[in-house]
């Protein structure tokens, strides 16, 4: 006999989301067992909806609520109780649960809220073993991984690709994402899934219909993004300076594109989880946590104990950036003046402290193409670049097991239930710090984080970033403009 851990992370799926319906309401009323809609359910409230395409979009278990042009009628959510058509197929009787504050008129419309349905727990279909995901930051869920102990033979809707993933530890949805195609073996099934971070807003379009940071990303949810938008706005640094064509990226492409510029990060987060499914993940974009010398801004709320010396990949000390500039423009000849071609400076932006530590390492940047510009201007981009600039960062990851990863007052965490994205503070037990010598606290974001629920280890990586790189930093602070 085969025991499961009593622990382990529990994986059901369920079959995806259907589009979103929207339609009028002719009439509405009570059904009774003597009623012309006795095929329904008597007590159940129903409407009558007036379209040949809601039989085939609207079925049982759908959930909806009811508008008044585009305010919403009231707050409750109903649930389509049986859908029969009426004479001729021309309209649809459409039973649901609970009764409604008050009978919908023909003012009225109904919204699906789409939503997986039909969950199939695999622990009740076979055994499931090497249940390993991962996040990243940004994004948020990135990949999953398991092996489906069925016969190679054996088939079940459970597992057939496009279905929605969910990954459940006690009452949390930890993890969730869409199956890919699954491979057979002698010892069962591998199962993958891509998660709904990063990879499934790879899966949609920016299609817009006004060049803002919300649009893109609620047209793509109303189109089957599993993602709750709060509302981005307009926080500082954001970009939208570079218009791109409808459709033409994707929706991760364009969250990468909007915090490009001002040292932004986005992340989808665990939502409400009272429900089967769990409510769909939660879109933040947040300011990145990180000052110039590369430690982070806000407290840890996690406190990594790490039993191995800790590596830094230290890369060139740059503290010195040559600036060269447009100083006055190109004027053209005219019939009474000659011509005055454009003048051109060069001006210096340093790290003071980083000269006196390490010594003068310069660089050189040219910014002529972004036309004409004072000198302070040019120094002020300078400076922007060398404060943002990180010349030590983390150059391994961290295999933590049970006990090693506490909260902040110190007491450990389930490490099947972390995420990418979090602050950590580094506790070096046997080794010696890796890197620089310093009296200040060792901390770090989260950029990777991987949970192998067999062993019931986690690796963690420190973010990356490309502020390591002088070139690609400036051109993520300055997309396209000194190309």
């Amino acid at each position: 006999m085969t025991l499961e851990k009593r622990s382990a992370a529990q994986v059901v799926t369920f079959e995806p989301e259907q589009l979103q319906w929207t339609y009028p309401i002719l009439t509405s009323g009570t059904a009774s067992a003597s009623a012309t809609y006795a095929q329904g359910f008597a007590g159940d409230t129903f409407i009558v909806m007036g379209s040949l395409s809601a039989g085939s979009l609207i079925a049982p278990g759908d959930k909806f609520q009811l508008y008044t042009g585009t305010s919403l009628k009231e707050a409750t959510v109903f649930t389509v109780a049986g859908i029969t058509p009426s004479t001729g197929y021309s309209s649809w009787n459409i039973f649901f649960t609970p009764a409604p504050q008050v009978l919908p008129t023909t003012s009225d419309t109904g919204t699906s809220l789409t939503a997986p349905k039909y969950p199939r727990w695999l622990g009740a279909i076979g055994h499931v073993s090497g249940v390993n995901y991962s996040f990243s930051c940004p994004g948020g869920p990135d990949q999953f991984t398991c092996l489906f102990q069925i016969p190679p033979d054996y088939r079940t809707d459970a597992m057939n690709p496009g279905r929605r993933v969910q990954v459940w530890r006690g009452a949390s949805c930890v993890w969730e994402g869409k199956l890919d195609e699954p491979t057979p073996a002698q010892a069962g099934w591998t199962l993958t899934a891509h998660g709904i971070g990063a990879p499934e807003g790879e899966d949609f379009t920016a299609f817009w219909t006004t060049w803002n940071a919300d649009n893109p990303v609620n047209r793509a949810i109303s189109r089957g993004l599993r993602w709750n938008n709060p509302g981005i706005g307009t926080p500082s640094g954001i970009y939208l300076g570079q218009v791109q064509d409808p459709a033409s990226m994707s929706v991760t492409a364009f969250l990468n594109l909007l915090c490009t510029g001002g040292g932004l990060l986005w992340q989808v987060n665990p939502g409400i989880a009272s429900t089967l499914p769990a409510a769909p993940w939660v879109l933040s974009v947040f300011e990145f946590p990180i000052q110039s010398n590369g430690n982070p801004t806000q407290p840890p709320s996690r406190i990594l104990v790490s039993s191995a010396p800790v590596p830094r990949t230290v890369v060139a000390d740059i503290n010195t950036i040559l600036l060269r500039y447009q100083a006055t423009a190109d004027i053209a000849a005219t019939s009474t003046k000659a011509a005055v071609a454009a003048t051109y400076g060069t001006i210096a932006a340093r790290n003071i402290t980083s000269i006196a530590a390490h010594g003068p390492m310069e660089y050189f940047l040219d910014l002529s193409s972004a036309g004409v510009m004072s000198s302070t201007a040019a120094v002020a981009i300078g400076n922007n670049v060398l404060q943002k600039y990180i010349r030590a960062s983390w150059g391994g990851a961290f295999t933590v097991g049970p006990g090693q990863l506490l909260n902040a007052g110190g007491y450990p965490v389930d490490l099947g239930c972390e995420t990418a994205g979090t602050i950590m503070q580094l506790m070096v037990t046997d080794g010696p710090y890796g890197g620089e010598v310093a009296a200040a606290p060792l901390t770090f974001l989260v950029g990777e984080y991987q949970f192998d629920d067999d062993s019931d280890t986690a690796v963690i990586t420190p973010f990356q970033s490309v502020r390591t790189d002088m070139s690609s930093l400036i051109g993520a602070l300055y997309p396209g403009k000194f190309d």
